[in-house]
């Protein structure tokens, strides 16, 4: 049985306080449960999930790497090689901290979830960042 986990790659760049990391992190953590495909059934949701992601889901302590980025344009190129690996991505946006001067306000991520997946796969793409 491979190994899985869930990287979090968080910006550097938006100099935010602990608490507020904190929140975005956990916000991002979640952000797989939050984006599948999932059906209501009164007091009861039912989540689609691949086989790798109910083995991820069903350990006892699934592991979580929280990794960090220096800017806006490293972000999107992880994102973009871990979606061209065919790795699953659920990004947190928000307009929040950044606005273009000529256009108004840009929805930038500001933390994104890769996986979960196989480790090996994601470590073909974050193995190079630093922990947060």
């Amino acid at each position: 049985m491979a190994r899985v986990k869930q990287v979090i790659v968080v910006r550097r760049d938006l100099k935010m306080r602990r608490a507020e990391l904190a929140s975005l992190i956990a916000k991002t953590a979640v952000k797989f449960f939050l984006d599948s495909d999932e059906s209501d059934a009164g007091n009861k949701i039912t989540i689609n999930m691949s086989p790798i992601e109910a083995q991820w889901v069903s350990e006892l302590n699934p592991s979580f790497i929280v990794l960090g980025v220096t800017s806006y344009d490293k972000m999107e190129n992880v994102l973009f090689a871990a979606e061209t690996a065919g790795l699953p991505v659920y990004r947190v946006t928000s307009s929040r901290f950044y606005t273009d001067d000529k256009s108004g306000v840009e929805e930038q991520t500001l933390a994104a979830a890769i996986g979960p997946d196989e480790s090996s796969t994601i470590d073909t793409i974050t193995g190079r960042l630093r922990l947060l």
